[in-house]
């Protein structure tokens, strides 16, 4: 099996390459390259499981180090 590569080279202004909202979700047997800001982020969800999952930043040059994550979570307000 070829492994499933998403490029976000050409991901146009600033975002996530990932974003996941719903709750329950699998993220499985994929990678996630070059995206412009946070590489995959969860925004009000729960029960999410990454399961071999690859996220790989390469960038020649960045104007705001430290900024960007590989993964993060944004926690509900209850």
């Amino acid at each position: 099996m070829d492994p499933t590569v998403l490029d976000c080279t050409g991901q146009k202004g600033a975002g996530e390459g990932l974003l996941v909202t719903g709750d329950k979700v699998t993220l499985r047997d994929f990678a996630l390259e070059n995206p412009k800001d946070d590489g995959m982020k969860s925004k009000g969800a729960a029960d999410i499981v990454h399961y071999r999952v690859r996220v790989r930043l390469r960038w020649k040059t960045s104007t705001t180090p430290g900024q960007a994550r590989v993964t993060y979570e944004v926690r509900r307000c209850a």
